[in-house]
């Protein structure tokens, strides 16, 4: 029989008396923040700072101040998720105003944009190669080449971009790699003008 600790149990109970505590901290977050909340995010974001809490259980010192150190999970729990999702939007206007000027110079904007025959088809190989990629590839070949630090304009470290894009950086290494050898590889073959 598998019996609790003390400790468990003491958790266990912090957890739980401080649950609804924490469900109007989250409302709160979201209400202030959006405008509005939806359940199941407010709930996800509870679950997640409960996991973190565990998680990290660690680094609480039991001196009575379980609530305020858990709020303070949930808080910042809830601004990564903000902030994730501003880059995210950021990065998706960024794809959507590339794509209109490549669709431009690609379609039939010709008389407004002057761009040379090699040009164009270096243009058109590079987009057909991108098109030839997994959707998965494609995300994070382009998220690669595109996404910098928003101060110094570098582009985003590995780990970075694999937090953005919520891929685990065992996945998404490889992800890249295969991605980078198959555009490159497309290009080589399609490279020669017509």
């Amino acid at each position: 029989m598998n019996r609790k600790s003390n400790w468990e149990v003491h958790i266990e109970k912090l957890m739980l008396d401080s649950y609804p505590k924490l469900m109007i901290t989250a409302k709160h977050l979201y209400l202030t923040s959006k405008g509005y909340y939806e359940k199941q995010e407010v709930a996800d974001l509870v679950q997640e700072t409960c996991f973190k809490a565990l998680k990290y259980m660690d680094s609480y010192e039991e001196q009575g101040f379980f609530l305020a150190w858990i709020k303070k999970i949930l808080t910042n729990t809830f601004f990564e998720k903000v902030k994730k999702e501003s880059r995210a939007a950021k990065y998706s206007e960024r794809e959507m105003e590339k794509k209109k000027d490549q669709d431009d110079i690609l379609g039939g904007a010709a008389d407004t944009v002057i761009v040379s025959d090699a040009k164009r088809h270096g243009l058109q190989v590079s987009a057909k190669c991108l098109n030839e990629l997994t959707e998965k590839q494609r995300k994070v070949f382009r998220a690669q080449l595109e996404l910098r630090d928003e101060e110094t304009g570098k582009p985003l470290k590995y780990k970075e971009l694999s937090h953005l894009l919520s891929i685990p950086l065992g996945t998404f290494l490889p992800l890249l790699a295969r991605a980078k050898k198959a555009f490159s590889e497309c290009v080589n073959l399609n490279s020669k003008v017509a």
